[in-house]
């Protein structure tokens, strides 16, 4: 049952032994994109976007890297076990999930394929279950246990002094709200047509350019300790 207002999340308990350990963005998003994958057993995670969602780090700043490199399941003796969703999106080419965001991007071969690139001169979008992509705090009010995703669109109304304002206040999160940042909770499958085709990038791995894509919450999908 995803979480309600007022109730306690998660559950501290002793890390149990042998426990699937995924540090870092790519390494849970492989996981959860393995047919192979056994969702009822719980895993531990950290160095993502998503773990520091929960209150753990990410690997997006040196310190970070630094703690998550020692073994983590030798760092205390119990950690928080939390129920998780995910996010879902489908195109006519198949099917992935995410576990903390997918970043939509005007499709543009001179530029690098780094999404984020596309941010000074065209449509940005971002869904996001989890609160962080790297150091930006891009949904403040995002939880990644409440059944919903955070969608918010950076409109190609935007000016470049308007964008670099907005990209020097998302560390903190108030880039929001904004006239040309749109904003919308989903919480079932959503259609997205666009004019051309966008890359498609999910915790960080690009899934090609798509012209049309449905988009879902997979609510209590995993539980995980953080």
């Amino acid at each position: 049952m995803t979480i309600r207002r007022g109730e306690n999340w998660g559950e501290v308990q002793p890390l149990p032994p042998d426990i699937p350990t995924l540090i870092g963005n790519r390494a849970l998003f492989d996981y959860i994109n393995d047919e192979t994958t056994d969702f009822t057993r719980p895993i531990l995670i950290a160095g993502s976007d998503l773990a520091k969602t929960c209150g753990g780090t990410n690997d997006a700043h040196p310190r970070d890297r630094a703690q998550i490199s020692r073994p983590a399941h030798t760092a205390r003796e119990s950690y928080t076990l939390l129920p998780l969703d995910l996010g879902l999106v489908t195109t006519p080419g198949g099917g992935w999930r995410f576990a903390s965001h997918c970043v939509i991007a005007t499709a543009a071969p001179r530029l690098p394929p780094r999404p984020w690139h596309r941010w000074w001169r065209s449509e940005v979008s971002v869904i996001m279950n989890a609160q962080f992509h790297g150091t930006l705090d891009l949904a403040p009010r995002s939880h990644p246990n409440d059944g919903r995703l955070d969608a918010s669109t950076f409109t190609a109304a935007m000016n470049p002094r308007q964008r670099w304002t907005a990209w020097h206040r998302m560390p903190l999160g108030t880039h929001v709200p904004h006239p040309h940042i749109t904003q919308q909770r989903l919480t079932s499958a959503t259609a997205f047509t666009f004019s051309t085709p966008r890359t498609i990038t999910l915790d960080g791995v690009s899934i090609g350019t798509h012209a049309e894509m449905t988009v879902d919450v997979v609510a209590d999908a995993f539980t995980a300790f953080v």
